[in-house]
């Protein structure tokens, strides 16, 4: 089979996807996350670990309830875990967030152990990851922790009430 001869005068056949111009179309440039977006997922993300710690302290000291009682009705009186340590977690720099980690050890204290330890090293936590996100957000960070931790403060009720804590 022999190709067709060249004809001059014959108009080219366009390309699929090709305008009749000869350039493709081009995808849009891709937009670049602002920055409270970032910080906005960040503090979801830092109030539902919260939200995680507390409800894994709820359940610890639930736990560590049942053990006490299955220990006062066997007349075993060596309950707890032995360890006394604060969690002492630092000031943040963000009033609500500060006032939120205070509550959290205060109801660890009011608590008592083994489930006092799980809340004070939740509280510890919740600090740390708080402090590295203003590091890394700076004063737009801390903007949006401020409300993070009220939202924080104000869910947090509930669940703390059911241990006797006041929020």
């Amino acid at each position: 089979m022999q190709p067709p001869p060249y004809d001059p005068q014959a108009q080219p056949q366009p390309l699929p996807g090709v305008p009749p111009g000869g350039v493709p179309p081009q995808p849009p440039p891709k937009k670049k996350a602002s920055v409270g977006l970032i910080i906005g997922i960040g503090c979801g993300v830092l109030l539902l670990l919260s939200l995680c710690g507390v409800l894994a302290s709820l359940g610890y000291y639930g736990f560590a309830q049942y053990q006490q009682r299955a220990a006062e009705a066997n007349g075993d009186s060596s309950t707890g875990s032995g360890s006394d340590k604060k969690g002492g977690a630092d000031k943040i720099g963000v009033a609500a967030c500060d006032e939120y980690i205070a509550k959290m050890e205060a109801c660890a204290d009011k608590v008592g152990e083994p489930g006092g330890q799980a809340i004070r090293d939740a509280a510890k936590q919740t600090s740390s990851a708080w402090r590295d996100a203003i590091k890394q957000g700076g004063s737009s960070a801390k903007s949006a922790l401020e409300q993070g931790c009220k939202t924080a403060l104000e869910s947090s009720k509930s669940a703390y009430a059911s241990m006797g804590c006041e929020f």
